[in-house]
């Protein structure tokens, strides 16, 4: 039968290449947009490398630009691809493959790792016959009397990346305790970092969610006293603004997981007024070498740093994550599978710390359990509780 008028498959975008940069609003690229746009409820767009009107390596939009169902990188996805405004239009992202050389693509992208196909390999191992020591133990120092949740979401969510046992220092320990059965609570008032040190059972220690700005001589001391790698968190984190100096005394691994916000409080000097994503990457990566830290800069995408000089890009999540509470899950999650790691000696990324790899771990298993959940809790109705009662469907997912 002859086909009606307004039937089609498919819409090719291919007005602007991989190369296009952003000017002025071209009018004639903006009619068109407009006229794409208009119809795009009942068509189908596939765009060749971009949408037209973005910019395949700042992230930067046009006031307008075409709007993608599918975008077909060609080669490899590029760095503008994977943040924001230009995020928002490619729609489903997939990558031809022209066999470019890997090395080619990860300087272009200034990154060492992108997509994560093989996630299951970061996993710990698990001890068939092993006790809850031998599934690593915790110290998570976290939640005052006004943020006791940050404590429980936490300390929770270190046993749900099957840690064996975490030891809670909080300033409401009852109260805790009556909503985490499962962890072992002390009181944090009047402790010193040698105390909390002497605990010989421990593998790693995380610091900082709902902690508020009383102890920051504690999280100096035990940066500068600790011999079990540190994950540092919120108000720990924000210890250290205008003192990053300090951060330099540590002895152990340490990751910390600032929001852009506490990243721009920390280090005024990196984020300018006006930055790409190249100039972030390039930013965070100078100082995780200088400070010899990890750095997890959350946001959409999540940036990882090693100190050995490498960057991850994790483009996973969605806007359900932006809710008070996730980051804290976030921080267990990390704690978590690094306790574990420490017992088990599991090391998949050769030329990076372990506690980097369990931070990729983490922010990918926290990011997926979001696009898992969505479809029936919706971004707008998500919780961090909801992140932690289903991060059990992202690590099956996973696994499989």
């Amino acid at each position: 039968k002859q086909a009606r008028s307004d039937s089609h498959c498919f819409m090719l975008d291919a007005i602007y290449g991989v190369g296009y940069k952003l000017e002025a609003v071209n009018p004639l690229l903006q009619k068109t947009a407009n006229l794409i746009n208009n119809y795009q409820r009942a068509k189908t767009v596939i765009a060749i490398d971009c949408p037209s009107g973005v910019d395949n390596d700042t992230g930067n939009a046009l006031q307008n630009p075409i709007r993608a169902t599918y975008t077909l990188a060609m080669g490899f996805p590029k760095l503008g691809n994977f943040f924001f405004p230009t995020r928002a239009f490619l729609g489903m992202l997939m990558v031809a493959n022209l066999n470019y050389e890997f090395k080619d693509v990860q300087e272009y992208l200034k990154s060492k790792l992108y997509f994560i196909d093989n996630i299951k390999n970061f996993f710990p191992g698990r001890a068939l016959n092993g006790s809850k020591y031998d599934h690593g133990c915790v110290i998570n120092i976290a939640g005052s009397r006004d943020m006791l949740g940050a404590a429980i979401l936490s300390s929770k969510a270190i046993y749900k990346a099957g840690a064996g046992l975490v030891y809670t220092y909080t300033q409401e320990a009852q109260a805790l305790l009556s909503n985490c059965p499962e962890t072992i609570v002390k009181p944090l008032q009047d402790l010193s970092a040698q105390e909390i040190l002497s605990n010989q059972k421990v593998d790693c220690i995380s610091i900082g969610p709902g902690l508020g700005a009383d102890h920051n001589e504690l999280v100096y001391d035990l940066v500068a006293q600790s011999t079990k790698p540190l994950i540092l968190d919120a108000d720990a984190i924000n210890a250290f603004v205008g003192k990053t100096d300090l951060l330099k005394k540590h002895q152990t691994e340490i990751v910390i997981t600032p929001h852009f916000g506490e990243y721009k409080r920390l280090f005024p000097e990196d984020i300018k007024e006006t930055f790409t994503p190249s100039s972030v990457i390039e930013a965070i990566k100078k100082r995780a070498k200088e400070l010899d830290i990890t750095i997890v800069l959350k946001g959409s995408p999540t940036l990882i740093a090693d100190p050995c000089g490498e960057v991850f890009i994790l483009p996973y999540g969605n806007s359900g994550l932006a809710s008070a509470g996730t980051g804290d899950v976030l921080t267990g999650l990390i704690a978590g599978f690094l306790a574990q790691s420490l017992r088990r000696k599991n090391k998949y990324l050769a030329n990076s710390k372990l506690i980097t790899q369990n931070a990729i771990l983490a922010v990918y298993v926290h990011a997926k359990t979001a696009e898992l959940i969505a479809p029936e809790k919706t971004e707008y109705a998500m919780t961090a509780s909801d992140i932690l009662d289903n991060l059990h469907r992202s690590i099956k997912f996973s696994l499989n």
